[in-house]
């Protein structure tokens, strides 16, 4: 169902690799439908980013989930940061410059049925360099050809491939994102002759 937890656990291998799942830290708000990005680089390195998904009251936030020394200390946190457009079913793609590309999903139910968004926004940590205070913020990056949810992006340059669109399935297409400064990506667009 759409139903959404706050509960969250850490998958590893335990004594003579067995895989465990252990309780960790509850998210501030609970998610479904939301993406996790391993951030590797920047004031959040080594910090995973939780954005969007179905949740209540606010499917636009986002934080960030802190490792601990153990499972049970690991620790979420708001990043204070808003989507402009809410989402879930979208991807989170990180880049080389240490942003995160958010692409597609779909938004908050309109009736008969949820929007699908063809716009891109970036998510940006910056430290203040005499405070050393972390900034969060969204920025819009542009708006994809195709609206999608549900579909597949791949680092470096992000590849966005096939997924549903408003008109249903948006098919056998693939768009390649560029990122061309802090707040624009090139787009081209193809369509793949046997859908694969």
């Amino acid at each position: 169902g759409n139903g959404a937890w706050n509960a969250a656990e850490i998958f590893s291998f335990g004594t003579g690799g067995v895989p465990q799942f252990d309780a960790t830290g509850q998210m501030t708000t609970g998610r479904s439908r939301h993406t996790a990005t391993l951030l590797t680089d920047g004031p959040h390195q080594a910090k995973v980013l939780f954005i969007g998904g179905h949740h209540q009251p606010d499917a636009a936030t986002a934080e960030l989930f802190t490792p601990g020394a153990t499972p049970a200390t690991g620790a979420f946190t708001s990043t204070g940061a808003r989507l402009s457009y809410p989402r879930a079913a979208h991807t989170a793609t990180p880049l080389a410059n240490g942003q995160v590309a958010v692409v597609g999903g779909y938004g908050p139910y309109e009736g008969p049925g949820h929007p699908v968004i063809a716009a891109i926004e970036m998510f940006e940590a910056i430290t203040h360099p005499v405070t050393g205070a972390v900034t969060n913020w969204f920025v819009g990056a542009g708006m994809s050809r195709i609206a999608r949810s549900d579909h597949t992006a791949t680092a470096g340059s992000v590849i966005v491939a096939n997924g549903s669109g408003r008109a249903g399935s948006s098919g056998s297409t693939v768009e390649i994102f560029e990122p061309a400064d802090a707040a624009a990506l090139s787009i081209t667009t193809s369509t793949l002759p046997d859908g694969n």
